[in-house]
């Protein structure tokens, strides 16, 4: 499964982030892939697809448009 915590800076999204992330990783197995600006996003895209039907976990954080 893969977690896409997405907003825009002073919009509270990295707080979401965060409780999701702590959460998470008190209730099971647990990827932190951390920041993916916009460059990392096109360059790593076929990777994230494969996180998507994983059995683990694995959550990052972006503000990208």
């Amino acid at each position: 499964m893969l977690i896409i915590c997405n907003g825009m800076p002073r919009s509270g999204s990295t707080a979401a982030y965060n409780l999701m992330r702590e959460y998470l990783s008190r209730c099971g197995e647990l990827d932190l892939l951390g920041f993916f600006n916009d460059e990392r996003l096109k360059a790593e895209e076929a990777v994230l697809i494969r996180h998507v039907k994983s059995p683990s976990i694995k959550i990052l954080k972006t503000h990208s448009r």
